[in-house]
């Protein structure tokens, strides 16, 4: 019987032990201690007028809406999600764009190399998951560029290696399993990616009946996850925020050069990149010929890495190449022939709006139908971190930019 008591005394501390964990991280994060984060890659600025977007049409109703959120540059996918999860310009985190020349590890970074992918010493700064992990938060992130890789030897407590496969309700379950997990394994932050509607509009172009059905496909998806969210005990200490790294430009075939045929390639040691922007690195002694070669072209600027506008916030990285080449606006460029997304195109100069993405947010700690001018994504990490209560690490964000939106 004593035995019996004690047992029942060590469970009931034991309880006590980890509900008291629980409201001290509900505490820690000001009252809000859940966050999910979802990207829909390539969703402009506009679809939401362009296309019957009633999820998103209520959301701004009762929370937060940028004009448009400005990617960084290059506006990519890898170099932009990484940033919005850094605070840090590509230039400073290093994924200078989807695939570059490391001189570090004397090796190509590419997106579809899984050996590169995973391995954390490619990624510079300290992303939201490695902030919050190292704070005594859980984090778990579904397909978030970096989250694969062991960044400052650390990954988020639930990760998953990238499978497009994977259907987006599946996705949207595994968030909400997560999310009902016991108070010491739940994570305070959640990061899922969708993959559209970049595809359709790299297929279709932006303005087409194919990336309207899909645009509004993924308005339903949300309205499935926010209807799952609302059905949480812990709803009303969940706040989301809804964006995407980039924006689409339409583009023509009749705007197309193709460098193989339009340069001596022979004096190249390599081009790196896809339309519309490349990285090049000429054999020596031919690189100021090469530059003249591709300044002759029709919509195309090669600048050295040192001449690279300020305001881009791009050309010291060792991981950038001696000669940048960006194709201007509606213009295109590819290594050996049109590429396969034939309709649409990002990687411009973020100050043209075409490349501007999405930011909304709502929950306990957003204001309602609250209207933001339009900011660089290098803000949205101090947000996640002010959300979580967790310190950020050295970034190039304004910690007051997004103050207005919070109540």
């Amino acid at each position: 019987m004593k035995l019996l008591k004690i047992g029942l005394v060590i469970g009931w501390l034991a309880y006590f032990t980890l509900a008291c964990q629980c409201f001290q991280k509900q505490v820690a994060g000001n009252k809000a201690p859940y966050l999910v984060v979802i990207s829909l890659d390539g969703f402009r600025w506009d679809y939401q007028d362009l296309y019957q977007t009633p999820c998103l049409d209520s959301i701004e109703q009762i929370g937060v809406k940028a004009s448009s959120l400005q990617a960084s540059f290059p506006s990519k996918t890898f170099p932009n999600h990484y940033t919005i999860a850094t605070g840090m310009y590509p230039d400073h985190h290093g994924l200078v764009s989807n695939s570059y020349y490391s001189p570090a590890h004397q090796a190509i970074y590419k997106i579809n190399d899984r050996s590169k992918v995973g391995d954390g010493t490619y990624y510079g700064g300290e992303p939201i998951w490695v902030s919050a992990e190292n704070q005594g938060l859980k984090t778990a992130c579904y397909f978030w560029v970096g989250s694969e890789a062991d960044v400052q030897g650390l990954r988020p407590s639930i990760w998953k290696e990238y499978d497009r496969s994977v259907s987006y309700s599946a996705r949207i379950d595994s968030v909400i399993t997560w999310l009902q997990l016991p108070c010491p394994q739940r994570p305070n932050l959640c990061m899922l990616y969708f993959d559209e509607p970049d595809r359709v509009g790299h297929h279709y172009g932006p303005q087409s009946d194919s990336t309207r059905k899909v645009v509004e496909q993924l308005d339903g998806y949300l309205r499935e996850l926010t209807t799952k969210l609302n059905q949480l005990s812990i709803k009303d200490s969940v706040n989301v925020i809804i964006v995407s790294d980039h924006g689409m430009g339409a583009v023509s075939k009749e705007r197309y050069h193709v460098i193989n045929d339009v340069i001596d390639t022979s004096m190249l040691d390599y081009a790196l990149g896809s339309n519309p922007v490349y990285m090049v690195q000429a054999k020596p002694s031919f690189h100021q010929e090469i530059k003249e070669q591709f300044n002759r072209l029709q919509g195309i600027t090669a600048r050295d890495k040192s001449e690279m506008p300020k305001y881009l916030h791009y050309g010291t990285n060792e991981n950038i190449a001696p000669l940048v080449v960006v194709a201007d606006s509606a213009w295109s460029i590819s290594l050996t022939k049109p590429g396969k997304y034939t309709g649409g195109a990002h990687g411009y100069d973020p100050t043209n709006k075409d490349m501007h993405g999405i930011f909304y947010a709502f929950g306990p700690s957003f204001k309602n139908a609250y209207s933001k001018s339009t900011f660089e994504n290098i803000h949205i990490y101090n947000l996640m971190c002010q959300l979580l209560g967790v310190q950020p690490a050295v970034n190039d964000g304004d910690s007051g930019e997004l103050k207005d939106i919070l109540n």
